[in-house]
């Protein structure tokens, strides 16, 4: 083999290690990042659980309790909206 063989060999040789690096090093960085975003992703999941709670629910149920051309519904929503008044003066 001549002598520029030789340097292309020894050319991929070093470049296959840079990669090898790069790689591992990118897995790393990613794996830190993604971290992160699946951190920011359960916050946001927990909050919208907490604001549907907080939020939706007693305002669906205040909606519903106007339902009185539905018997069934109307009066279980009203018996709901009993309770729950009973259940804050205690």
């Amino acid at each position: 083999m001549s002598s520029k063989d030789d340097k292309l060999i020894e050319s991929l040789e070093g470049l296959t290690e840079t990669f090898k690096d790069f790689s591992e090093r990118s897995v790393m960085v990613r794996s830190g990042r993604n971290l992160g975003i699946f951190f920011l992703r359960g916050v946001m999941y927990g909050l919208g659980i907490l604001f549907a709670i907080a939020i939706v629910i007693p305002v669906l149920v205040w909606f519903f309790q106007w339902i009185e051309w539905v018997p069934l519904i109307g009066d279980f929503v009203s018996d709901i909206l009993q309770r729950m008044e009973g259940a804050a003066l205690y």
